[in-house]
């Protein structure tokens, strides 16, 4: 079991990536141990993991990506290597689209669409 991960206990939310969060060595990613998470970041994994949509949340400003069993399959073999990493790493191929809107994102804070990406 990775450093800090025993005191997330996100197994405990269910499913595949319950088991993934809580394995994973989160001090090798952006986000660092567990412990260290800030509260909000901790509740919004807890909420996202036993949710039947398709949810992909991209933190920080490494924009890591962090989803649910449920998105799990539309990233093909993407998954889970690009759980706990900068989505740069894996969605290189629309970087050119997404960057701006995650960027919009997390600088105003609204809420950003887009169709079919």
């Amino acid at each position: 079991m990775g450093s800090g991960t025993a005191a997330a206990g996100f197994a405990s939310a269910g499913g595949e990536l319950g088991l993934l969060f809580d394995r994973l060595d989160w001090s090798g990613t952006p986000l660092g141990p567990t412990p260290q998470w800030r509260p909000c970041l901790t509740h919004a994994v807890r909420m996202m993991l036993p949710a039947r949509a398709q949810i992909v949340m991209f933190w920080g400003a490494d924009y890591v990506a962090l989803y649910n069993d449920a998105y799990a399959p539309t990233i093909g073999d993407k998954h889970p290597r690009a759980l706990g990493r900068p989505a740069r790493e894996n969605w290189a191929e629309l970087w050119d689209d997404l960057e701006p809107l995650l960027r919009q994102a997390r600088v105003t804070g609204d809420t950003v669409f887009a169709k079919d990406r």
